[in-house]
């Protein structure tokens, strides 16, 4: 075992070694502050090392749970993913995503890479009113082309219209980590959730919804576990943070998993650390990316509500 790990190791090294470096590889699609000091980067949080993308597949390839967290309208954002999927995902490695129910996808080698986009939008009965296909198809035929699977790892619809009606609804046992970890997270979740909802919903009526996210970040975790050899989530960054989101579910179990959160730059922020100040607690790897075009969610959502600046 020690000899096919060493020779799996050099091999992968050559590997990486011939992908292009960041700075190389990316034509930038999101088109604001493209020339930032930090576009192209990727941190290690741990002791602030600058990597190449090469450097950073060799260093997630031999952690079983791999979390790539997204801004989900940054087109960049899939586009690296695509990258690292391809490198990432195969047969025993399947990639796991937030944006489809738990049940839904198709196993390895039920698609292959040589499948036409309605076939396999079909297969995955894919959700088109909340996640555009544009933004996931190239991650998905990523890891067809690579043998692996796609899968669910979200709440249904039914489980998440039941925990918002009852908040002490009993848990599917896929679910139990919800309730532990909960607790310690509950209120730093609803502040969370109050800024998410552009600050119309009050606080009191955020409990069930905060049981919610952290029972999706449980329903991510089991989906990762179903398989012993490891898997890759593409999921929001918050569902990624190291302390309270899925790796936190994770480690319940003892399981192993590394985070990385690609993030968009700030024009008037040129060190990574300024970006927040618990990142090595949080995350292990930032990706720096240029920003998407400005979009005001909560412009809509507080006319709904009767709210005006």
């Amino acid at each position: 075992m020690r000899i096919t790990g060493m020779l799996l190791a050099m091999l992968l090294s050559v590997v990486v070694l011939l992908l292009p470096h960041p700075s190389q590889a990316e034509q930038w699609l999101s088109p604001q502050l493209q020339e930032h000091p930090l576009v192209g980067q990727v941190i290690r949080t741990r002791d602030g090392a600058v990597l190449s993308q090469s450097e950073l597949v060799l260093a997630l390839a031999p952690v079983p749970y791999v979390l790539l967290g997204e801004k989900h309208d940054n087109a960049d954002h899939h586009q690296l993913q695509q990258q690292l999927i391809r490198q990432l995902t195969n047969a025993q490695r399947p990639l796991v995503l937030e944006m489809l129910a738990e049940g839904q996808g198709v196993v390895a080698g039920q698609l292959t890479a040589q499948a036409d986009e309605p076939s396999i939008r079909q297969a995955l009965s894919w959700p088109e009113r909340g996640w555009p296909w544009p933004n996931y198809g190239g991650q998905i035929q990523a890891a067809l082309a690579q043998g692996g699977g796609v899968e669910g790892a979200n709440l249904s619809r039914d489980e998440i219209m039941t925990l918002m009606q009852d908040p002490t609804a009993e848990l599917a046992p896929r679910l139990a980590s919800t309730d532990q970890i909960l607790p310690r997270v509950e209120a730093d979740f609803i502040e969370v959730l109050y800024e998410q909802h552009c600050e119309v919903m009050p606080r009191e009526q955020l409990g069930g919804m905060a049981r919610v996210q952290v029972a999706r970040d449980a329903s991510m975790a089991a989906a990762l576990m179903r398989h012993g050899e490891g898997g890759v989530l593409l999921a929001g960054g918050f569902h990624v943070v190291k302390p309270t989101g899925v790796p936190a579910h994770l480690a319940l179990a003892e399981q192993p998993s590394v985070s990385v959160l690609m993030l968009e730059v700030a024009e008037d922020l040129a060190a990574w650390q300024a970006y927040g100040d618990d990142l090595a607690r949080d995350f292990d790897y930032l990706y720096f990316t240029p920003r998407a075009e400005e979009v005001d969610y909560c412009a809509a959502l507080k006319e709904k509500h009767g709210h005006t600046d």
